[in-house]
């Protein structure tokens, strides 16, 4: 990938935004994974024809600031743990924050916006902390809690949370069985042409509002235009993805956002077929719809 530095800020800008991007064949990171199936492939594809610029990278910045100056200050525990473990061909490898060896606490610090934090928006995070907490398992350190501490970049005053929020959760042996599962179909998956799920897009549905003729608000609003009632006419208010539109770093080698759209669901299709190769009971309850 190359960083371009078109508004020439401090070098110290382009240092920190080049950290995150190394890439090793066979292997791949605990947030790497996270990505959808199809982005971790074109992204290792076309990784050195991807341009990005620094400008346009502040909060990737910012959030490795605020780690760097809290994982200096941090006297009383483990910073900054390397770790790795072999899934099949493949290696899964993780960097978590700290860990308190007193209370086995694993943790991992963020920045966040206040949206995310009042929605409840954790699944990432806590497939994030449950991959850390396998992979200190498969390397001898038990945990019995992942703590995510949370600084609000855009937080107010009227705003009903702490401005340093904490996220956590209690690590069961259950969760770290289907974590293992998740991680080795997802290895699977790496291997095939899988689009991205609607949640890894960031998709808005398209909505179907009920209208009256000279009026500005919607007298309802409805997921199917089948539905509609009412009314004199219906205004389509047409979905987005999000991601890949404003996010994604591939999107101009994506079958999907050029706009060869799938006809079925394969993402679904292919998580079956993962769990018949794996000839296992595995639960994929986020990418259901």
């Amino acid at each position: 990938m190359k960083i371009t530095n078109n508004t020439n800020l401090p070098q110290v800008f382009v240092d920190i935004a080049q950290e995150d991007y190394t890439y090793k064949k066979g292997e791949y990171s605990v947030t790497e994974l996270l990505k959808g199936i199809r982005e971790i492939r074109l992204t290792r594809e076309h990784y050195h024809e991807i341009e990005k610029d620094v400008s346009t990278m502040s909060n990737l910045i910012f959030g490795n600031a605020v780690h760097h100056l809290l994982e200096l200050k941090d006297k009383h525990n483990m910073t900054e743990k390397k770790l790795k473990a072999k899934v099949g061909d493949k290696w899964l490898k993780g960097r978590f924050d700290a860990y308190d060896s007193e209370t086995y606490t694993l943790i991992d610090y963020k920045t966040a916006s206040s949206y995310k934090i009042k929605k409840g928006m954790f699944e990432d995070w806590r497939k994030q902390g449950l991959m850390y907490a396998w992979l200190c398992k498969q390397n001898g350190i038990y945990v019995d809690k992942v703590q995510f501490i949370v600084m609000i970049k855009d937080w107010k005053a009227r705003d009903e949370i702490s401005p340093i929020y904490v996220y956590e959760f209690k690590v069961l042996t259950l969760d770290l069985r289907e974590i293992e599962e998740w991680i080795k179909a997802r290895f699977l998956l790496l291997d095939t042409d899988t689009p991205c799920t609607e949640t890894e897009r960031w998709t808005t549905p398209t909505k179907y509002a009920v209208m009256k003729n000279g009026g500005k608000r919607a007298l309802k609003v409805y997921n199917n235009k089948e539905d509609c009632v009412g009314g004199d006419y219906i205004e389509t208010r047409l979905g987005t993805d999000k991601k890949c539109e404003s996010y994604c770093d591939v999107k101009q080698w994506c079958k999907y956002y050029k706009g060869e759209m799938e006809t079925q669901h394969p993402t679904e299709i292919s998580l079956k077929e993962a769990k018949k190769k794996l000839n296992e009971n595995i639960s994929f309850k986020e990418e259901k719809k």
